[in-house]
């Protein structure tokens, strides 16, 4: 496999299940080593909001988070 030359990704500040992106940003170009990226929030089991972008780097990709009360994890593609 090559490297990425630069992923056009989906960025949505604000998206909620079942209405889609509320706070529509367009797209962003990922570079090369990047990757799109969404970062879910999940309160009492149930998702909440969701949020599409670029990635800074790639540490950024698969993390899973527990804070009071709400879990958040983020999920990459490429």
């Amino acid at each position: 496999l090559g490297d990425v030359g630069g992923l056009i990704c989906r960025a949505c500040n604000l998206a909620i299940p079942f209405h889609g992106c509320l706070l529509d940003l367009g797209t962003c170009q990922a570079k090369p080593a990047q990757y799109c990226k969404k970062v879910v929030h999940i309160k009492g089991g149930i998702e909440w909001y969701s949020v599409k972008g670029c990635t800074k780097n790639i540490t950024e990709c698969f993390k899973r988070t527990i804070k009071r009360h709400e879990l958040v994890y983020t999920h990459c593609c490429h």
